[in-house]
């Protein structure tokens, strides 16, 4: 389990600058790195560092972006958008995706980095499987430790998922299966560093509902916030986190 990590979650928003601030005021996130890659899918962004993992804020800038006909669909002008995991090697999860007939919306491999994207539909949300062949998370900024220290946060525990089919335990075994990790039942996997918690979905609620964030300081514990159509809650940090050098 060691070779599957939670490090970035993203939300969906049209409303930026009214989330960013948001972010910023209530959880003391810096102002967040803007990605210049991701103008060629009609996106602005803004990624926080969040300890040494990453909350990410997408915006579509064209009607033809896919983000928009996402909030679109759902109705909504917010809402959980992406869970991107990091791995050792992305070939083995390309196998098992074709294997299982999971569709694949994007891959891509290049000298730095390797990227597999599934389609929410197989997934109950889009999922992003990474490699990072230089251990820098260049999406994040050439700055994004300096970044993190002043945050009320520490890090992200897990996220929340709504499966489509009313079957958790069904959307936790086709995700186990794909990442080649163990489950013998429950709507929950336990990844080398973070979780991700499968619940049934009311009608339209489907995809990626929550993400729960680690406090930096206890007093913090216990908040509920819901932003951009997503609800984060401050849960205490982990006693011992996988360490890999970061």
């Amino acid at each position: 389990m060691g070779g599957v990590r939670l490090r970035q979650v993203a939300v969906a928003s049209l409303d930026g600058h009214e989330v960013v601030d948001q972010l910023q005021a209530i959880f003391g996130l810096s102002s967040g790195y803007r990605d210049p890659g991701v103008a060629e899918f009609g996106l602005e962004n803004n990624v926080f560092a969040v300890g040494d993992q990453f909350l990410e804020l997408v915006r579509p800038v064209t009607h033809e972006a896919a983000v928009w006909r996402f909030l679109e669909k759902k109705g909504v002008r917010g809402a959980g958008y992406m869970v991107v995991l990091e791995v050792d090697d992305v070939a083995p999860f390309s196998a098992r995706a074709q294997a299982s007939g999971c569709r694949v919306v994007l891959g891509a491999d290049s000298d730095t980095w390797s990227t597999l994207h599934l389609h929410p539909r197989d997934m109950g949300s889009l999922v992003s499987v990474d490699h990072d062949k230089r251990g820098e998370w260049a999406p994040a900024g050439p700055d994004w430790r300096g970044h993190s220290r002043a945050s009320a946060l520490s890090g992200i525990a897990g996220v929340r998922i709504a499966a489509a089919a009313a079957d958790p335990d069904a959307m936790a075994s086709r995700w186990a299966a794909f990442l080649g990790i163990p489950h013998s039942a429950g709507g929950r996997l336990r990844l080398g560093r973070g979780t991700i918690e499968f619940v049934a979905a009311a009608s339209g609620s489907e995809g990626l509902v929550a993400v729960d964030l680690c406090a930096s300081h206890e007093r913090r514990v216990g908040e509920c916030h819901t932003i951009a159509g997503t609800e984060f809650r401050i849960v205490k940090a982990p006693s011992a986190r996988v360490a890999r050098g970061w």
